[in-house]
């Protein structure tokens, strides 16, 4: 993965948002509160259990060389995969996760995550260790194939098991989307003052709000939206409150 230099996170401004910028913090939510009702509950398609790949893996558990084929199949499906769904069950329902994009200036999102143009986005240093476990989200058609054989074994890592997690329908392409993943939810949690490096206000912003968030982010660069007067884009400028 190649991760970007810089990643934005929009919101609305209001009491909480105001209050984590204060305390340099970012709330992660659990996936179950999402929007995307596939975050809400994963699902996956099992990769085919052949003759082959049975054969081989039952070579790794000399103890359930008893079974027949058929027997250790039922066993993978009645056994392996209850566990494997409750591991990302336990993803969805308990691990914390807040989410970025690449891009500042997608007008749905500025729609849609930031109020409708009264709220912020704010960049952050992608470089920063705080980041270091920063995971892509994949965009496809079809649901991901799991390997069910490959979990028993214990060769699928956690990591992979996140990377399940934050594969998204190609609809939400538009999105270009980061996640960052803690153990506990519905929390804040907070990050070095130093990753975040800039401020972007919305074309609807209040001259009220706006102070406000010029108090609480004393030391990085602002900048105010604007309409492009030749695309339907948004663009921005020095923001110095002068």
């Amino acid at each position: 993965m190649v991760k970007p230099k810089k990643i934005f996170k929009y919101m609305p401004i209001n009491q909480y948002s105001k209050e984590n910028l204060k305390k340099n913090q970012l709330y992660f939510n659990i996936p179950a509160n999402f929007n995307d009702p596939y975050d809400q509950d994963i699902p996956f398609i099992e990769k085919p259990l052949t003759k082959d790949s049975i054969l081989q893996n039952k070579l790794k558990f000399p103890e359930l060389n008893e079974l027949t084929l058929n027997q250790y199949k039922n066993f993978i499906i009645s056994e392996v995969k209850p566990s494997f769904v409750t591991a990302i069950k336990e993803i969805t329902n308990s691990h914390g996760v807040t989410c970025f994009s690449e891009s500042n200036n997608n007008i749905l999102m500025w729609s849609h995550y930031a109020d409708s143009h009264k709220g912020l986005c704010l960049e952050f240093d992608a470089v920063h260790t705080f980041f270091e476990r920063l995971i892509k989200v994949k965009y496809e058609q079809f649901l991901p194939k799991i390997d069910l054989l490959r979990y028993f074994d214990g060769e699928l890592s956690i990591e992979e098991i996140k990377q399940y997690y934050c594969t998204k329908f190609i609809d939400w392409e538009y999105e270009k989307e980061f996640r960052l993943m803690m153990s506990k939810g519905n929390q804040a949690y907070k990050y070095p003052r130093e990753c975040l490096i800039g401020v972007y206000l919305g074309l609807n912003t209040n001259a009220d709000d706006e102070k406000d968030i010029r108090v609480l982010c004393p030391d990085v660069h602002f900048y105010k939206a604007a309409k492009s007067e030749s695309e339907f884009k948004v663009v921005f400028n020095d923001y110095n409150f002068d």
